[in-house]
């Protein structure tokens, strides 16, 4: 695992089409982009809960590989 566990999700404006959405997952303080949305979405929030579900799946993967105590 990594020192810093923490995550973020940011939600930007797509600067090619006004008033679409895009998010990315990054790592600790947001310099490492894990991933990011194939689509944009037509509000912050729709953006916010597709990528809970890509940070869900990421999350139920990395566990999948932790050892056991």
């Amino acid at each position: 695992m990594h020192a810093n566990d923490s995550y973020l999700v940011r939600i930007t404006n797509v600067v090619s089409a006004a008033g679409l959405f895009t998010w990315e997952l990054c790592r600790g303080d947001g310099l490492e982009v894990i991933h990011r949305s194939a689509k944009a979405f037509p509000t912050r929030m729709e953006a916010l809960f597709d990528s809970a579900q890509d940070a869900a799946v990421l999350t139920l993967l990395a566990v999948q590989n932790l050892p056991l105590c």
